[in-house]
Formats: structure tokens, C-alpha cells, sequence
């Protein structure tokens, strides 16, 4: 597939108060990391950064560049043993190496792009060159264990190992070997192992954008320690200083502190959560020479503003995720993202809170079109779609071959953080919760080629339920407004395969409730809204029109609930397997049924995942109102008087006017609004007879809220 370029570029926001509630003097901040980091790193083996005669490159070197690349390279190893300081297969690796340096069980001539194989040599490598410098390691400087390194070395650099991907080719060889090569770096002191290294090296360039120039960058990096070439480390910094700032346009940290990755597309859990590293790492190697990272503003603000809003207990949103969805990566993820965060309160100890604080309140990421709601009872969040944003991708390397629909007003709602964990594999992906969809069949791989869908390398997926893939979603009318505490208001104005409708959701402390309005459909397959799809947990109560599951309630008319085991397969969710992957999973799942051929049909339900099964006839009674569901307005008032309305056209709802679309949070004390298109900048109201004008901002914070006192 081919991606639509579009120019990078990075804003400078200075004049935007909000985004430096983190900022601290760069100096500070460098020196802080530098004490902390060799504070706490005790692996480092004597010497382990001495540069030697063989591999010093350039004979113009001046006595700054050496004492600046001996430091880096001293850096990289103290990081490096630290990362991979639990080697424990080392000693299995060794014994089950074959005499010529290769592992039986790798398969040299695979070409999976998800999970390519012969990726597990250069693996198996780190993991034994990080066992041969750890004094605390058996096999600390062992003979036989540094003449299995040097041999697979030898097996690797014989032919040049080309995948079908170019990410293994460009980006983790030359990462990758640069790693091995600095942790065995006293091992491989004859200029006959550099000069068979090299070559791996060397296919990384400068190249691409976001997270995939940062790693590309990183192993041109690499190259320049062991080649001591001051030109290729500046040259690196450059690239990286290049990806610290808000990006202006389509990949990178967004002003929201999001992060987009293959165009406008949220990617949280798998790029993001690598920029995430790959920066807190550079800080770290850079620290103590002339190339230190000083301006890290913006990555503060998307650890702490961004990463941090998406882990609820031990698990990451899945929706927040990206692609990569195979099984244990919610909580896999989480851990890393943990980690990091441990790691930079350390390291930053002036904000050490901010990073430790687990985030409550409504946070509207509006150059994303996801909001999060976070509660100390429950959290929640919403993904959609626009032609400003993306969907999910679903046909990179074969993964995530059902997820058309994920970014499709998708809704999770999480007390236990359990709720979704590792379901991917036993979702109907049709019925996600939250969605109105067509009931798509998925494709046979003889189906699939009928309709062209063959991907890089001849490969052609098994599943999946594209003909045509979503590079760009297809709204003009999405967003959401936040006051940052209590409520936030979200409306998709969906419109895709066959399906159109009016997808609005509300958010407050104690309720989340979804109205649909305007849904056509001219799909000869059936559309149903799902209200729930998680995993069983015990027992199902029910009342009039109302359902109470796992601590959580639901309420609606013409529910219906599915539970029972469901079988499914992992295959079509990752591409790195190789064969199915069968698995069982207990279902509940709440649907409103459409039919077919359904012309302005509605919908209306309510989550409450703060009570219990006895409130609910009260809860239902009590807790909201709706005041207007229909194409034009769709408008609920809450118990404490607070009115969010979605208004598609100019109108009035009560007191309440305006002259422009828009969706608003219209309290006793305040009014918040936004405009989901995008394009206004004025809003003309009237409340009670009183007129307010609000100031939309444009350029970059399009989209965001607005507020004015009442």
C-alpha cells in the first residue's frame, strides 16, 4: 500500500499557557537526569566506553569530540546493560546454537512483515551480548558464550538478510546490531568484527517522519559512536531535535497531546508509546556532552497530558492502542508505560507528582476526535473519525484485519480495567460497543483476491471485511467539547458503507448516555447499535428495560442480550501468526437491533458504571433527560439542571440560541463550546435573553473548547 505524503512541520507555542504547566529549565532538567541516571544504573563494566585505535575513523578528531563521543558511548552502554539486564535465556540460547552461529528453529528464509523471523537471531544476540558484560551474570566474559556471539555475527553478515518489510531492514538491523556491538564492545575489539558490522549499520539513513525517523536516526547514531564520526551524531541530534515540538500537520506530538503516526491517525499504543522511550533514552544518552536535549517541552506535555490518560489500573484503552492488538498487549503496554513513568520521576524530580498523578476529569483530544472520561469509580472513552482524522489502519503486514469499524464512535467503559482485557480475539467485530453497523461478512482469502486485496509481497489476507481500505475517515461534523472536570459532549456524524447516522454521546460523573439520530442505511446486511460487547463476569440481573452486569448498568429500549462462549481466532488480529490461534471467550452483549432498510431511525440508552442493580429504577428515573433527538438537535439535561446539547444547525433548544452548529456543555456558571467542523470563529448565543460572543481559536486548536461566564 502507498502512503499520501504530506509536508511535516513543528509549531512553536509559547504563547499557549496551558501547554508549559510542566515546562522547567532545560539546564536543570539535564543535569537532574544525568545525576539520577548514573545514580542508578550499576551494571557498567570498567572501561566500557574506551574508545580503541581500530575504530577510531576519523584522525581529525579534536579533544572535545573524543571526550563528547567517549561520554555517549558510555551513555548508550549504561542504558543499554540496564534494558537488558534480564538475560536469563542467554545460557539456553548458547547451548541450543548450532556450530555455524545460526538456531535451528528460525526459519532464514521467512518473510512475515508482522514478525519476521530471522529477526529472533539478531534478538537472541542482544540477549547474550547483555549477558557476557553483566559482572553479575554467569556468564560474565565466558569463553564459550563470546565465541557464540562472535560465530552468529559471522552467520548473520555472510548474505544480506532482506525482508519484504523495509521497518526490519532500515530500522531494527542497524538498531538492533549498534546494540550488540556497544554491550560486547570489549569483546569485539579487532577492526575484522566493526568492518563485518558495518554494512548492517549502514542501511539506516535519514529518512521519514514521526517515530520512524526517530529510529532510523537512532541507528545512524549508532553508526557514528562506533565510527567515531562527529558529522553522523550531529546529524542525528538534528533529526531528533527535529521530532521534539508540536507537529503542525499530520504525525508526531499533536497540541492536544495526542500522537499521530501514517498520517493523522491516533497511535498511542504502539508509535507513540515508542516516541515515548526512544526520547526518554536520548535524554539519557545525550546527557553530559555538547548534543544534550534542552527543549523537551512538548514530550512532557504528551507523557504526562497524553500516555498518562489512557492506562486505567492495569491495562490500556484498547481503542487508544493503534494496530498490534494480540493477545497480552493491554497489559503489556500499561507495564511499559509504567515503567517510563517510574523512570521519569526519578529523572525529572521537580514533577515527579505530575508524573506519579493518576488523572481525573474530560479530556477532549479534538485533533484526534477521542475523548476520555476518568472517574476514581470508572473510565470511558470514545474514538471516532473525520476527514481530518483517520481510522484505524487495518491493512499494514496483515494486521488487524477485522478492525474496519474500531474508530467508529467506539465506547469503552472500564471499572476493573478487565472488562475488554485480551477479548480482541472473540470480538463479533460488527458489534463493537458503541457502534451502529452493518453486519459485514468477513472475506475468504480466495474473496479477499476477487476484490484485489493483496497486499505487499503477494500476501493475501485471510480475514477481513475491507474492499476498500480507510485511509481517511469520512465526517465533516465530529468533535467534542470538554469542560475538564465533570462533563464532555462528543458527536460523529457517521457516514460509511451504506450506513449514515448521528452519533452523539455525553459524559458526566455518574452516567454516560448515547443518542442516535438520522440513521439510513441502504447496506443489505443488518444494522444493529451495540450498547455493551465486554467480558462475562458473573451474574446478570434485569428490570424494565434495564440490565446490571460486572458493577455496571444499562438502560434502553429494545435491548438485546447475548452471552454465552463465543470461539475465535487471534490470526487476522496480528500478522505475526503464522497459524490460527483458536480461543473461547464468555461474551455479554447488549444490542439495539435496526434491521435492514431502516430510514431515520433513532436510539437512546444509558451506562451507569457507578451503581448498583437495586438503584437502577431510580437511576432511570431520575438521572437525565432527554429534551431532543432528532437530525437537527440532539440535547439531554442532567439531574443537577447542566443541558449538553449537539446542535447540527443553527437553532434554539428552551432559553438557548445559536447561530452556527455546534456542541455545548451549558451550565449555571459557564457555557463550553466547540465547533466539530472546525471552520467557524464566532459563535453568537443567547441565554435568557442575554447574548454572548464566543471566540473560536483556528490553526492549530481548531476544534477546541471555548468558555464564557455567565
Amino acid at each position: 500500500m502507498k502512503y499520501k505524503k504530506e509536508a511535516n512541520g513543528y509549531a512553536e507555542i509559547s504563547h499557549f499557557k496551558q501547554f508549559f504547566k510542566y515546562s522547567i529549565l532545560s539546564s536543570v532538567l539535564i543535569r537532574l537526569l544525568q545525576i539520577t541516571f548514573y545514580g542508578s544504573l550499576a551494571c557498567a563494566a570498567p572501561d566500557c566506553g574506551a574508545v580503541t585505535p581500530v575504530q577510531i575513523q576519523n584522525t581529525k578528531l579534536t579533544e572535545q569530540e573524543m571526550k563528547d563521543i567517549k561520554r555517549l558511548k558510555e551513555n548508550c552502554y549504561r542504558l543499554l546493560c540496564e534494558k537488558y539486564k534480564k538475560h536469563s535465556q542467554a545460557a539456553q540460547f548458547l547451548k541450543e546454537q548450532a556450530a555455524d552461529g545460526s538456531w535451528k528453529d528460525i526459519d532464514y528464509a521467512d518473510q512475515n512483515r508482522s514478525g519476521w523471523d530471522p529477526s529472533k537471531h539478531l534478538y537472541r544476540l542482544r540477549w547474550m551480548a547483555a549477558a557476557w558484560n553483566d559482572p553479575k551474570a554467569s556468564l560474565y566474559h565466558n569463553e564459550r558464550l563470546g565465541n557464540g556471539i562472535k560465530k552468529g555475527i559471522d552467520f548473520w553478515t555472510k548474505e544480506k538478510r532482506i525482508a519484504t518489510n523495509w521497518w526490519w531492514n532500515e530500522i531494527f538491523v542497524p538498531m538492533t546490531s549498534g546494540h550488540i556491538f556497544i554491550l560486547a564492545n570489549d569483546l569485539l575489539q579487532e577492526e575484522q568484527w566493526l568492518k563485518k558490522i558495518l554494512p548492517c549499520l549502514e542501511q539506516a539513513k535519514f529518512n521519514y517522519s514521526a517515530q520512524n525517523r526517530i529510529w532510523c536516526a537512532t541507528g545512524v547514531l549508532y553508526r557514528g559512536i562506533l565510527t567515531l564520526d562527529p558529522a553522523l551524531i550531529s546529524g542525528a541530534s538534528k533529526e531528533f531535535i527535529a521530532e521534539i515540538g508540536y507537529a503542525k500537520m499530520n504525525e508526531g506530538v499533536r497540541v492536544d497531546a495526542s500522537y499521530h503516526a501514517h498520517g493523522p491517525q491516533l497511535q498511542f499504543g504502539n508509535y507513540g508509546l515508542s516516541y515515548m522511550e526512544s526520547i526518554s533514552e536520548l535524554i539519557l544518552y545525550f546527557s553530559g556532552t555538547k548534543w544534550a536535549l534542552k527543549e523537551i517541552d512538548s514530550y512532557r506535555d504528551f507523557v504526562i497530558n497524553g500516555m498518562n490518560w489512557i492506562l486505567w489500573k492495569d491495562v490500556m484503552d484498547l481503542s487508544a492502542m493503534g494496530r498490534q492488538l494480540n493477545k497480552d498487549q493491554q497489559i503489556i503496554k500499561n507495564k511499559f508505560v509504567r515503567s517510563c513513568l517510574a523512570r521519569l520521576a526519578k529523572a525529572d524530580p521537580a514533577y515527579a507528582d505530575a508524573y506519579k498523578k493518576i488523572p481525573y476529569g474530560n479530556k477532549m483530544f479534538f485533533k484526534s476526535d477521542f475523548m476520555v472520561h476518568r472517574t476514581k469509580h470508572f473510565y470511558a472513552s470514545c474514538r471516532a473519525n473525520s476527514l481530518r482524522v483517520g481510522t484505524v489502519e487495518t491493512c499494514i503486514n496483515s494486521d488487524n484485519l477485522l478492525g474496519r469499524y474500531l474508530a467508529d464512535g467506539m465506547i469503552q467503559v472500564m471499572r476493573t480495567g478487565k472488562e475488554y482485557l485480551n477479548i480482541a480475539g472473540c470480538w463479533s467485530w460488527t458489534r463493537l460497543p458503541g457502534t451502529t453497523l452493518p453486519d459485514t461478512p468477513r472475506y475468504t482469502e480466495e474473496e479477499s483476491r476477487k476484490h484485489g486485496l493483496v497486499q505487499a509481497g503477494g500476501v493475501v489476507p485471510k480475514v477481513s471485511h475491507d474492499v476498500d481500505y480507510r485511509w481517511e475517515g469520512e465526517s465533516t461534523f465530529t468533535g467534542g467539547v470538554s469542560d475538564g472536570r465533570k462533563y464532555g459532549a462528543m458527536i460523529y456524524t457517521m457516514d460509511i458503507d451504506r450506513i449514515k447516522a448521528n452519533k452523539a454521546v455525553f459524559f458526566a460523573n455518574d452516567i454516560i448516555i448515547a443518542l442516535g439520530s438520522g440513521i439510513d442505511s441502504t447496506s443489505p446486511f443488518a444494522v444493529a447499535t451495540t450498547v455493551e460487547q465486554s467480558l462475562r463476569n458473573g451474574e446478570i440481573q434485569t428490570g424494565d428495560n434495564w440490565y446490571f452486569h460486572n458493577g455496571i448498568g444499562y438502560s434502553g429500549k429494545n435491548m438485546k442480550l447475548f452471552t454465552g462462549l463465543r470461539k475465535g481466532d487471534w490470526e487476522p488480529i496480528w500478522g505475526g501468526y503464522k497459524e490460527p490461534q483458536p480461543d473461547e471467550k464468555d461474551i455479554f452483549q447488549l444490542t439495539i437491533e435496526h434491521g435492514t432498510g431502516v430510514q431515520n431511525g433513532t436510539y437512546e440508552y444509558a451506562i451507569y458504571p457507578d451503581t448498583t442493580a437495586e438503584k437502577m429504577p431510580e437511576m432511570i428515573q431520575s438521572s437525565y433527560q432527554v429534551l431532543e433527538n432528532s437530525r437537527t438537535l440532539q440535547a439531554v439535561k442532567l439531574k443537577d439542571g447542566t443541558v449538553m446539547a449537539v446542535f447540527h444547525k443553527p437553532g434554539r433548544l428552551g432559553d438557548f440560541t445559536t447561530d452556527s452548529p455546534g456542541v455545548f456543555i451549558i451550565g449555571k456558571k459557564q457555557i463550553y463550546a466547540a465547533d466539530p467542523a472546525q471552520k467557524k470563529r464566532i459563535f453568537n448565543v443567547t441565554l435568557k435573553n442575554k447574548s454572548y460572543k464566543l471566540a473560536l481559536p483556528g490553526g492549530q486548536f481548531a476544534g477546541s473548547t471555548v468558555s464564557t461566564a455567565l
